[in-house]
């Protein structure tokens, strides 16, 4: 199977962060070590990257980007993904007041995954299991 992880993700399994969410860093971990044992591939669109990098610190991101490209499949928004992103947002109802910059980039990430035929994606985000909702399975 593909699945394609959501930044928050990215950063819970690999970069083992997040303060607030010691249980979201196991579950991030068991997911990978899982997925690793059952030979499943994982994708991460190259927007997911960027949001995940955003995180860092400057002087951290080339020793993240070094761990993602290790561990994960990263995935470009290239032009047919594009066009799957074009007629998402078309088709995507924005909430009163949603933040039109990350429903951008939730469709992008949800274009990404369809563009690379993912079975799931992995996400907690609730926009994003939003945009996915009838069109991709979304897990987490």
């Amino acid at each position: 199977m593909t699945f394609c992880l959501d930044s928050q993700c990215i950063i819970w399994a690999l970069m083992r962060e997040d303060s607030q969410a010691p249980a979201r860093v196991a579950q991030g971990t068991a997911f990978l070590a899982w997925a690793d044992t059952g030979g499943h591939r994982i994708v991460v669109p190259s927007v997911a990257v960027h949001e995940a990098l955003v995180k860092a610190q400057p002087a951290e991101r080339l020793a993240w980007l070094a761990q993602f490209q290790q561990r994960l499949e990263i995935i470009s928004y290239d032009a047919r993904r594009a066009v799957l992103g074009a007629a998402l947002d078309q088709a995507v109802t924005r909430p009163p007041g949603a933040n039109r910059y990350k429903l951008k980039v939730d469709i992008m990430i949800a274009a990404s995954a369809i563009g690379a035929g993912a079975d799931a994606v992995i996400s907690y985000d609730p926009d994003l299991r939003r945009i996915c909702a009838g069109r991709l399975a979304v897990r987490g």
